[in-house]
């Protein structure tokens, strides 16, 4: 080999001291560790906390369903302005669905129109005079009297005193309020009325990390030689993680393959409903729309506790958690039962409409880009409406040795077919779009 004047090469030439820089690399020994450092979050908090506080459902199909059922009808929507069919009754136009639930002498109350005892005077300003809202009392029901899917519901005005004239027209944005029955003397029981729950759908998702090494390698001596068992556990992270990730933000779905079903379970972000699909018509992803402002975060908290329990979890980002504590700080309180149950640090606050149990959550963080802020986003959860659920006999387990036969290697596997019961839609929801 000719002479070198690259320092750390072999056969490097110095003139004066070598100096550490100039002796040859392979001649060095670095003090190698054999301890491995392994960099990594903690993970897994949502499927931590369905094993530790709830109740582990086990099925026996990886397609189960849920039957839900919503309470009856308290609102009623106007499909078109009322008219006037005599001097003291007027002609309301409801769809079939919802007019099933009304008959004669049940009371609506007007939420728009305002008038006096006897319906002498009318005004649309809230309270205008005194006036309360009107109350109407139904005559008759007739399903698809206006139309196909459409029912005539022909009601009396003013309260029920039939004012000659003068009443103000119901008009198609105003919304009916069911408050209770008026019968007559003697009355007749009203007819019983039901309704039958439907389903929701949901699957159950295979999960599976395996690890391995050849029969050469397990004979080898090197420095920070992972052993199966190290192996295994660093899988088992992994495993969970991405379990974490499906429970959030999965979507549900089944895809056949070879004429096998391929399920993916739904995460709780999927289940969350926008304005359409909520029960109240209010999106439960609330855009936040700029910088922390307690009033805004308060009106937020409204929606999110209109339905389900008064206690959810707040899954945090980081950003999210930092602004607030900058601004919430005196009323953000370790909640040390719950950190001691769940494994990780719990910060509970009191919103005024009810308990957000907060939690940093290192997916929101992983999520986070330049132009995607996720790490300011909160996903609440009410975790009455939500179970972890496992396929018969396949909760998570370890099953070894599943190499081939004739190969010389050892393979261990981590499986379990495992899936999230979603069951009240409207009982979560998710904050974003706070600004930094």
């Amino acid at each position: 080999m000719a002479f070198s004047t690259t320092p750390a090469a072999g056969e490097y030439v110095s003139r004066g001291p070598m100096g550490a820089r100039g002796i040859y690399t392979t001649k060095r020994k670095y003090s190698l560790s054999d301890e491995i450092v392994w960099q990594a979050r903690r993970w897994n908090l949502f499927d931590n906390i369905l094993r530790r506080e709830l109740k582990v459902i086990e099925v026996a199909d990886p397609a189960p369903k849920v039957l839900t059922k919503q309470e009856a009808p308290i609102k009623f929507n106007i499909k078109s302005d009322g008219t006037t069919t005599t001097k003291d009754e007027d002609t309301l136009r409801i769809s079939d669905t919802q007019a099933k639930f009304l008959q004669k002498n049940d009371v609506l109350l007007c939420n728009q129109i305002f008038c006096d005892s006897d319906g002498a005077n009318y005004s649309t300003t809230k309270y205008d005079s005194g006036y309360t809202p009107e109350s109407m009392i139904v005559d008759s029901v007739t399903l698809s009297g206006a139309s196909s899917g459409v029912a005539n519901v022909i009601v009396k005005r003013g309260n029920g005193a039939c004012p000659a004239s003068g009443v103000t027209t119901v008009l198609s944005e105003y919304k009916l309020i069911r408050a209770n029955s008026a019968h007559e003397d003697g009355w007749t029981a009203p007819a019983a009325i039901q309704h039958e729950p439907t389903e929701v759908q949901n699957y159950l998702q295979t999960f599976s990390k395996t690890w391995s090494e050849t029969e050469m390698e397990g004979y080898m001596d090197v420095y920070g030689k992972e052993t199966m068992a190290e192996k295994g556990r660093q899988k088992r992270i992994e495993f969970f993680r991405e379990i974490d990730v499906a429970l959030i933000v999965g979507r549900k779905a089944v895809d056949i393959v070879d004429g096998q079903n391929r399920y993916m379970t739904g995460g709780i972000v999927e289940y969350i409903p926008g304005a359409t699909e909520a029960l109240d018509g209010t999106s439960r992803f609330m855009d936040f729309g700029g910088a922390w402002d307690l009033d805004t975060f308060r009106e937020k908290m409204e929606i999110g506790f209109r339905y389900g329990s008064d206690e959810k979890v707040g899954f945090c980002g980081g950003k999210f958690f930092t602004v607030l504590l900058n601004n919430l700080e005196k009323h953000v309180r370790m909640n040390d039962g719950l950190s001691k149950k769940w494994g990780w640090n719990v910060y509970s606050l009191e919103t005024g409409h009810g308990v957000l149990n907060l939690l940093r959550h290192p997916f929101l963080s992983e999520f986070d880009t330049s132009d995607q802020a996720w790490a300011y986003d909160m996903i609440g959860v009410d975790l009455e409406y939500v179970d972890l659920m496992k396929h018969k006999g396949m909760d998570v387990k370890v099953k070894t040795n599943v190499q081939d036969n004739d190969v010389h290697q050892k393979k261990n596997e981590l499986y379990g077919v495992l899936g999230l019961r979603r069951t009240h839609p409207s009982a979560h929801f998710v904050i974003y779009g706070i600004t930094g």
